[in-house]
């Protein structure tokens, strides 16, 4: 081949890629699948019965409160994750982002119970399953709209298609994004929404589009009606905003028309969140974090810090590059990330401080109950950015393949034995033998990835 043919030979290798759009929808459509087809169909564990108690209650009711009413586990609706109100009813102690997301399926799913119910009476009895079967869609469809939102910001950033697709496909399948699409946790609306916050803060960059702005408002709004945490993402996010017009015009030069037209498209998708969360604490009476009081205990003790940096990054209990290795990966990346795209590294960077930083500082560690660090999830697609960066980085070597393969390979066997058996069984044995979950933070035999090992080998044998 000549050196005449190798332009026209590329430019028929860039026309023969699929177009990003089609990638999207194939990715969509095989990760919203095996999210559902590896699902239960149901949840049970006592966050997801809050948000379900809630969404029962808009569409049933018309109105907020929780009630036992056929929850699958309806003790833990009586402990101390509710508020008791002015008018004797009881509310949720979390927002009602997640519930309001879920009140379309919950409809879609009366709908079509009672549809069943008429064609098939034998299915009465049934009905009221359907509703939960279809409210149990909700956390394979944000999912896998997460990994089409991180395929899109590895294309903006620079990353060839090839490059993106697999990328955004091992967010989707070898890290920990799997297994909690099918728990019924906040926290991967909590993912979609931070990480739409920052695609549309790039997206503004890029195309000065103010529908971003009002994206991005929208999106950390109906965050922080979920959990309160992501309120403070406003202060990285609307720096880097401001920087970006900043930069366009100059501090002398900048109209005072251009800067407040974009203040109010990003206020007015943000403001009708703050309505609905300081209506929703006025019917309640008190302001409410997501969090119960003794949970809110925080110190800046290095002693403190390190133990919980340890534990939900580096523990065998729930450390979260123990169970997404390749996310160790992005060590390898970060410096070609911050050559070329230097304000997204600081914002990415924010993100990962103000998102992960309150549970470093927690005295009480909350999270002993779930696969991996369960309140470091959101923070897993934006360290998945480097993470690409570092695996094109190795695979420009032989031996840097292997290394990339490996560790793809690691990711994938921790997934998939979150996803083979239930996790919770093992905690059972843990909660029986040592009196306490607490115990997979320092007994070897309490890890689960061990756990879930030995799970398997005793169904089989």
């Amino acid at each position: 081949m000549s050196i005449a043919d190798e332009p026209l030979n590329r430019v028929q290798r860039v026309a023969a890629e699929p177009s990003p759009r089609r990638v999207a929808w194939l990715l969509f459509g095989l990760l919203l699948v095996t999210y559902v087809v590896t699902g239960k169909g149901f949840t049970e564990i006592s966050d997801a019965e809050n948000y379900l108690t809630v969404t029962r209650s808009l569409v049933e009711q018309g109105w907020v409160d929780i009630s036992t009413e056929d929850a699958l586990t309806p003790h833990t609706l009586r402990g101390t994750w509710h508020v008791q109100g002015p008018d004797g009813r009881t509310y949720s102690l979390w927002g009602l982002g997640y519930s309001l997301l879920q009140a379309p399926f919950y409809v879609l799913g009366k709908a079509s119970a009672a549809v069943l119910g008429h064609l098939v009476p034998a299915f009465s009895d049934l009905s009221r399953f359907v509703p939960r079967l279809a409210v149990s869609v909700v956390g394979p469809l944000i999912t896998a709209l997460t990994v089409v939102l991180l395929f899109h910001i590895l294309l903006a950033m620079g990353l060839r298609p090839t490059w993106a697709t697999f990328g955004a496909l091992l967010y989707g399948v070898a890290t920990i994004a799997w297994p909690y699409s099918k728990l019924g946790f906040y926290e991967p609306f909590q993912t979609l929404c931070a990480l739409t916050a920052l695609a549309a803060a790039v997206h503004y960059r890029r195309h000065r589009r103010n529908w971003a702005l009002a994206a991005a408002g929208f999106a950390l709004g109906w965050g922080a009606c979920t959990k309160l945490v992501l309120l403070p993402l406003l202060v990285p996010v609307a720096g880097y905003l401001l920087w970006v017009v900043l930069r366009d015009n100059g501090l002398a030069s900048i109209t005072r028309r251009r800067l407040w037209s974009g203040a109010a498209c990003f206020l007015a998708g943000l403001l009708p969140w703050i309505a609905v969360i300081l209506w929703y604490n006025w019917v309640r009476t008190v302001l409410q974090t997501g969090q119960r009081a003794a949970d809110l205990m925080f110190s800046f003790a290095p002693s403190v810090v390190l133990s919980r940096f340890v534990y939900y990054f580096f523990s065998p209990g729930s450390g979260l590059f123990i169970y997404a290795p390749l996310l160790l990966l992005g060590f390898l990346g970060l410096r070609r990330l911050w050559r070329h795209w230097k304000a997204e590294t600081i914002l990415g960077l924010a993100m990962v401080a103000v998102l992960a930083g309150p549970y470093l500082l927690q005295v009480n560690i909350l999270d002993f109950w779930s696969w991996g660090p369960r309140y470091m999830v959101p923070i897993v697609p934006l360290l998945m950015i480097p993470a690409v960066l570092g695996m094109q980085r190795l695979w420009e070597t032989t031996r840097g393949r292997w290394v990339v393969m490996g560790f793809v390979g690691l990711s994938l066997i921790v997934q998939a034995l979150a996803i083979a058996t239930p996790f919770g069984n093992h905690y059972r044995r843990v909660e029986d033998h040592y009196g306490t979950t607490r115990a997979i933070a320092y007994e070897p035999g309490a890890f689960p990835i061990w756990g879930q090992v030995t799970s398997l080998l005793q169904t089989s044998f």
